[in-house]
């Protein structure tokens, strides 16, 4: 069967699927919920199976809605599992609020407080469940069989130019056509019957207005995925939004963190949240400052000169995890030294002790930097922190970076960590400054746990 399947009926069959899997879900949710409260209910509580019944068939009617709205039944299963999670929980809880709001204004429906509560969470974990279910069962096999989806991407090209080779990826294969005349655009649906394309790629720059529209009026008429790279080079991290002024479309740039507002309340979440973990490490913070003490000569915690907000330095805290002599030992290693001058990161380090690799290696010699968050030096999430050599490599974006408080873990975090170059890692600081927003400071969060855990690109 999956010889047959193409990434147009795996995504109709995830999205049918899911829609049905979801309903089931919610309805298990419910009646899970229903049977906890009236396994804890008093002897003189009722439940009115029948009307509770009703109501849950109701939210599964609800939910699955606003599941569709978020786009979680579509475009979510093929991306990052974490962020998936994350678009659930935020559709539920937000379908929970409404309901709940709806309840209240209609004072003559009662419903218990402990079953909406526990409908929240189960509801959350079943369908999260079923999610990931989903993708091992069906997704991911079909994937290794050799279902992907296939992107054209339509380039401007000149007479001399050959063609380019596709860019087979774990899901999806980019097929690259060079386009020349008006008869290529002509030839353009025949080419994707020919392909079996499932989505199209192409860029403004190089392609008159009209050829944009023919391109874009295919794909809506063949039902397929378009995504337009804008005319704007160099400033794609920036946050530019489309909007209509007197009748024209302009490019509007916003503000991120550098608006008052976001900084506030970015600020609130990041006292409250050091405060909390600082007392649940406070007993394994001790023990490894004992392994540490132990394991090598030298000090328990090693702080360095970090760049922080405005160009102001700071202190940075962290567990020490090198020798005492780490330099000299360093420099002992010529090739090494090299490559650590190139990116300030090397895979082999001789400098580091045996506790020192176990610590980096899931993030635990950076507990003492909720110190740096709690007294506002650093944020929970933000751009990386950098040394004075480093910020000289920031060129002109240096004053944009250095607008907001470095982060614990940021996007450099958890798309790759050490396994980006220099400048990627500039680059997706550039986005988050200027893309801000607590949902995404959430999702990074919530991505990070398993990057640190798993160790991916940690060194």
């Amino acid at each position: 069967m999956c010889e047959l399947m193409t990434y147009r009926k795996l995504k109709k069959t995830t999205y049918l699927g899911l829609i049905l899997l979801d309903f089931l879900g919610i309805l298990l949710a419910f009646m899970l919920a229903f049977l906890l409260r009236h396994y804890i209910h008093d002897d003189n509580y009722y439940l009115p199976e029948y009307e509770y019944s009703i109501i849950s068939i109701i939210l599964g009617v609800f939910y699955v809605l606003i599941l569709h709205s978020a786009g979680t039944q579509k475009r979510h299963p093929f991306g990052s599992w974490q962020v998936e999670v994350w678009a659930i929980s935020s559709g539920i809880f937000k379908g929970t609020v409404l309901f709940m709001a709806l309840a209240f204004l209609y004072r003559e429906f009662s419903i218990s407080r402990l079953i909406v509560f526990f409908h929240l969470v189960l509801a959350i974990s079943i369908v999260s469940l079923i999610r990931l279910l989903w993708r091992l069962v069906i997704i991911q096999p079909s994937l290794r069989k050799g279902v992907k989806k296939r992107i054209l991407a339509i380039v401007p090209s000149d007479e001399n130019q050959s063609d380019i080779a596709d860019n087979v990826g774990h899901s999806q294969i980019v097929i690259t056509k060079r386009f020349q005349s008006e008869q290529d655009i002509n030839k353009l649906e025949s080419l994707i019957t020919e392909k079996a394309i499932d989505g199209i790629e192409v860029a403004e720059r190089g392609f008159p207005s009209e050829t944009i529209l023919k391109i874009a009026l295919t794909a809506s008429r063949l039902g397929l995925d378009l995504r337009i790279k804008p005319d704007l080079p160099g400033l794609l991290p920036l946050n530019f939004t489309l909007e209509e002024i007197d009748g024209e479309l302009f490019w509007t740039a916003g503000r991120g963190l550098r608006e008052l507002y976001p900084r506030t309340l970015k600020r609130i979440i990041d006292i409250l949240l050091s405060t909390t973990l600082l007392i649940l490490f406070f007993i394994p913070g001790l023990v490894f400052i004992l392994l540490i003490g132990i394991g090598s000569r030298g000090g328990v915690f090693y702080n360095q000169e970090r760049i922080g907000r405005k160009g102001h330095g700071f202190k940075l805290l962290k567990f020490r995890t090198m020798y005492k002599d780490a330099t000299e030992r360093l420099k002992k290693e010529p090739k090494l030294y090299d490559e650590f001058l190139k990116g300030f990161k090397l895979k082999i380090d001789p400098r580091i002790t045996p506790i020192g690799n176990f610590l980096r290696r899931y993030s635990l010699d950076e507990l003492p930097q909720l110190i740096n968050i709690l007294i506002g030096e650093m944020s929970f999430v933000g751009p990386r922190p950098v040394v004075q050599e480093e910020l000289e490599r920031y060129g002109e974006l240096k004053d944009l970076l250095m607008s907001v408080p470095p982060g614990l873990t940021g996007l450099w975090q958890v798309s790759g960590r050490s396994d980006l170059t220099y400048d990627e890692r500039v680059r997706l600081d550039l986005y988050y400054v200027e893309n801000w927003s607590l949902s995404l400071d959430s999702q990074i969060i919530v991505r990070t746990l398993p990057a640190v855990l798993f160790s991916r690109g940690a060194y």
